[in-house]
């Protein structure tokens, strides 16, 4: 036969039985076996308790758990037994009850603490519960939560702090790989933007996010803060060299006539297809032969042409005179506050160009064409607001196809002429900073300084005819006599 195990407790499940339907509150049932071991009926049901006194002669009262009913009482009344019995020989032992639960409860508050800690140290984790939430409140937080999901996502089951320059590298090479495989390469530029994206939402873990701060830093330093994209191989540089100066130049004449012609063509097309919806059942459509611009693309294509403005700043432009980005006919000017720049520093590029005549010109019909309004984009979607970043690109392409047109040419290549113009007609680079929304010419310098190729050549002969004209000899080289 099996030994019966010894119950710690005189108190049973009778006991309580009859207890628990006696009359009364604030009773108790004490145990014979352990002392101070009892249980008591209150108003909102039994609970088990543990009475003792301490060192200095206190009396305590340690709540243990409440009773529990039904199924596995017999098991729940032995296991309060046995946490009383276990503070019964704490105080044999000098120990105080109340004293050793009170450290258990911090050290499990502190391993809690911890392991939550840990969950927000996760790149996933604080980027899903904290920094998103934090950056969709920004104007262009969207752009770039979308940039880390799409770039990082395989790094979010790592800690931040445990980040490092190989996590980087492995990202590069696999960005890399990917273009490859789709016959295209990505540019340095474009890897730097990502990972910049990804260093400052770390920062601000790090709580040393410029001008953004967080209350609870989560890490202590951004482990990444000197870990960069891999730089050009001399290679690359020349490669690159020779794409960029093909890309920033002017337009040639033919180019430029191919562009005119292209515009022209368009409009002309978009015409005759409406001349024929016209006639073919649709009278009520609105006759674009009595317009001077059959298509908004058309005019927003010669703003570009005649004040080489970013495509997403011309998106922005407004009617109203008082806006930041606005067409004021009164002082014959456009002003703009670059999109690219605006959120970087204290002070904004603002940029104010002068209307030509061909650009007020355009400006002119185009808003009498939309009724003179005084208000609201000055090329608006079709429910009045703001037109999508990409909305010009299918008329762009119309426009090289009717035009013949390289296909590869890009829109922007508009603002690229626009500015070697300026630069090869000899324009002084700060004046073109300000037209095209630089704070200083240290970007014209860099990416249009090749338009200038004989300028240092030209200036040093003029001054050097200066110094000529003091004296009829070689100057410095001393006069020979012939004999």
């Amino acid at each position: 036969m099996r030994p019966v195990k010894e119950k710690l407790t005189s108190i049973t499940i009778s006991s309580i039985s009859k207890f628990l339907n006696q009359d009364g509150l604030d009773v108790q049932l004490g145990c014979s076996r352990i002392n101070g071991f009892f249980l008591r009926k209150g108003k909102s049901g039994a609970s088990w308790y543990f009475r003792y006194t301490d060192a200095n002669g206190k009396r305590r009262k340690l709540k243990l758990g409440r009773l529990l009913t039904g199924d596995g009482q017999g098991g729940h009344i032995q296991s309060m037994a046995s946490i009383a019995l276990e503070y019964s020989h704490m105080l044999a032992r000098g120990a105080d009850p109340a004293l050793h639960r009170f450290k258990l409860k911090s050290e499990t508050r502190a391993a809690e603490e911890e392991r939550l800690k840990g969950r927000v140290k996760k790149v996933g984790h604080f980027f899903e519960h904290i920094y998103k939430p934090h950056k969709m409140r920004s104007r262009y937080g969207y752009g770039t939560c979308q940039i880390i999901e799409a770039n990082f996502s395989h790094l979010f089951h790592r800690n931040m702090n445990e980040l490092s320059a190989e996590d980087i590298r492995e990202w590069e090479g696999m960005r890399r790989k990917e273009k490859a495989e789709l016959g295209k390469t990505i540019s340095r530029e474009t890897l730097v933007r990502d990972l910049g994206a990804f260093k400052a939402m770390l920062n601000y873990a790090a709580g040393r996010k410029k001008d953004d701060p967080i209350d609870y830093p989560v890490i202590e330093t951004n482990p990444l803060d000197n870990v960069y994209v891999r730089k050009l191989s001399a290679e690359e540089r020349d490669k690159r060299y020779l794409a960029t100066n093909n890309n920033r130049r002017m337009l040639t004449p033919e180019e430029l006539s191919s562009l005119i012609k292209g515009l022209d063509g368009y409009a002309e097309e978009l015409r005759a297809k409406r001349r024929r919806s016209i006639k073919h059942g649709k009278p009520h459509l609105r006759d674009l032969d009595q317009v001077a611009y059959p298509h908004w693309f058309i005019p927003f294509a010669w703003v570009a042409l005649y004040t080489g403005m970013r495509p997403g700043d011309i998106y922005g432009l407004r009617w109203e005179a008082t806006s930041a980005n606005a067409v004021n006919f009164n002082f014959n000017i456009v002003t703009a506050v670059p999109e690219k720049t605006r959120d970087k520093g204290d002070q904004p590029v603002s940029v104010k160009h002068p209307m030509s005549e061909g650009l007020r010109a355009v400006l002119k019909a185009w808003h009498e064409q939309q009724g003179q309004t005084e208000q609201g984009y000055v090329f608006p979607n079709g429910s009045g607001g703001r037109l999508a970043k990409k909305s010009h690109d299918k008329h762009w392409r119309h426009v090289k196809r009717i035009g013949e047109l390289t296909s590869g040419l890009a829109f922007y290549s508009l603002r690229h002429h626009f500015i070697s113009s300026l630069v090869m007609n000899r324009v002084p680079l700060l004046h073109i900073a300000k037209l095209v929304g630089h704070k200083s010419t240290h970007m014209i310098e860099q990416n249009y300084g090749h338009l200038l190729p004989d300028t240092a050549e030209a200036v040093i002969q003029s001054y050097s005819q200066s110094i000529c004209k003091v004296s009829n000899n070689v100057p410095g080289a001393k006069e020979v006599k012939h004999r």
